[in-house]
């Protein structure tokens, strides 16, 4: 039935996969990529066997994300906070954040609001790069990403990012 519903209401293309994806991670036609970045081999043959069922408990979840306006849990779980912002994170690690400006599932505001928080509590540590003309998976799957953010992502895992520096 959700199917059906998802099939009439998205007309981003023909992929009954483009529209489900579109419904079920975040707003946009379609949410987690732009079909402009992809190649029709990627497009027509990966994302198909890549994107399976979701749990109704996902909607939950968000639900509950969204309405706390951040990251929270579904349910209690023994080792992990019941809010992930409500302490400063437990990690030394260098963490970097990087959004596709036209991302639909987690908008590049989220990213910039993340880096913050990580930043208060460790400033200067960490980095954010926002992607022009990308969207959420594209980045990493796009025909371009090779020549267009794995560069960034191999300097900043060398500890390099020099040429790439500030929020673009």
């Amino acid at each position: 039935m959700i199917t059906g519903l998802v099939k009439a209401a998205h007309r981003e293309c023909a992929s009954t996969v483009c529209k489900l994806v579109s419904f079920t991670y975040g707003s946009g036609f379609p949410a987690l990529w732009r079909h402009e970045n992809l190649g029709e081999d990627t497009h027509d043959a990966w994302l198909p066997r890549e994107f399976g069922p979701v749990p109704l408990t996902f909607f939950r979840q968000m639900d509950r994300c969204v309405r706390r306006g951040h990251l929270v849990a579904y349910r209690h779980l023994e080792g992990l906070p019941d809010d992930y912002t409500a302490q400063e994170p437990r990690t030394d690690a260098r963490v970097v954040f990087l959004a596709g400006e036209l991302n639909r599932c987690f908008l590049p505001d989220s990213q910039r609001l993340s880096h913050a928080f990580f930043s208060r509590h460790q400033p200067g540590r960490h980095a954010l790069h926002i992607l022009p003309g990308y969207s959420h998976l594209d980045v990493f799957f796009g025909e371009r990403a090779h020549r267009d953010v794995f560069p960034l992502i191999i300097d900043e895992l060398a500890g390099t990012p020099a040429r790439h520096r500030g929020d673009r």
